[in-house]
């Protein structure tokens, strides 16, 4: 079964799948926003960032912008671990998507809620690197023990197919 088929109750799960391929196919992209959101907000989803994540809502919000850019904050703030993101990646790998903020001024609140804070929690560490969208080469964070997602682990060279 594919990982974007769920189980005829709206879920949907990519437990076990390599979700940015998953996120790049033309199927995520019909998916409804019930089913993103549960997809994207699955504490078992196997990504190497929350830019993963990010990424991929931006992709899915893209594809139909008039038609889904009025759900992009209550999707930002509920599928996307923002505070698992250094504020320094938020200012440099999230606020510079135009398009997104000046469509949705709602989801710079999301964002700049996510700037706060949050006791207990280190967001992370983000390396800068010259790529205008994010990029999982350029990010590392850590696994949180509140909802943290599934460290993608990279596969080993042994010259055969995965």
């Amino acid at each position: 079964m594919s990982p974007l088929a769920g189980d005829g109750d709206g879920g949907g799960r990519c437990t076990g799948c390599r979700f940015v391929e998953v996120s790049q196919t033309a199927g995520f992209l019909f998916l409804p926003a019930e089913r993103v959101c549960s997809l994207l907000s699955d504490d078992m989803l196997i990504v190497d960032s929350e830019l993963d994540v990010f990424a991929a809502l931006l992709r899915w919000l893209d594809h139909d912008r008039p038609g889904r850019l009025g759900q992009a904050a209550h999707l930002l703030q509920t599928a996307v671990r923002l505070h698992c993101v250094s504020p320094e990646c938020i200012v440099t790998k999230l606020e510079p998507v135009d398009w997104l903020f000046d469509a949705a001024p709602e989801c710079l609140v999301v964002i700049n809620e996510a700037m706060r804070p949050v006791p207990g929690v280190d967001p992370g560490i983000c390396l800068m690197g010259a790529s205008p969208l994010p990029s999982s080469s350029l990010v590392s964070f850590p696994p949180l023990s509140l909802r943290s997602r599934v460290p993608l682990k990279p596969a080993k060279e042994s010259g055969g197919a995965l």
